[in-house]
Formats: C-alpha cells, sequence, structure tokens
C-alpha cells in the first residue's frame, strides 16, 4: 500500500506516504482481512500506527468479551 521499506509503530500514516484515498483503501483492507469496521476518521484523528492498532485490539477485546459473556448465557441457560 505504502511505498516505504521501514515503518516503525510511530510512524505517522501521512509522512509516510499515506493520503486521503490510502486512508480509505487502509480501512476497506481492514474491513476485508480482520472483518472490523473502523471509520476513516480514526485515521486522520490518530495517524500513528500504534494508535490505530491499539484501536483496533480495543474492537478485538470487546469483541472476545461480547462473545464470553454469550458463551455463558448460552451455557447457564443449559443448565437450568
Amino acid at each position: 500500500m505504502l511505498s516505504v521499506k521501514n515503518i516503525g509503530i510511530n510512524s505517522i500514516f501521512f509522512d509516510v506516504g499515506g493520503n486521503s484515498l490510502l486512508a480509505l483503501k487502509l480501512v476497506a483492507l481492514i474491513k476485508d482481512e480482520m472483518n472490523i469496521h473502523i471509520s476513516v476518521t480514526i485515521i486522520f484523528e490518530s495517524p500513528d500506527l500504534q494508535s490505530i492498532c491499539s484501536y483496533i485490539d480495543a474492537i478485538l477485546v470487546n469483541r472476545e468479551n461480547e462473545n464470553l459473556h454469550i458463551d455463558a448465557y448460552l451455557m447457564e441457560e443449559e443448565v437450568l
């Protein structure tokens, strides 16, 4: 996506060749590859890789917690 070889965790998306069109492509890639919908606004508001990863991680943790609650509820229903 970007033509930069060395990108670090603190790299800013727009400083390493990113632009608004590539931000849209990044959001689409995240959705396709990880089944996570993020707003392109996240890329503009927190353009460093660490912030973007932290945002995605928070979504994954929240999704996992929801699944655990659902599993616990279903197990409880089976016991009753």
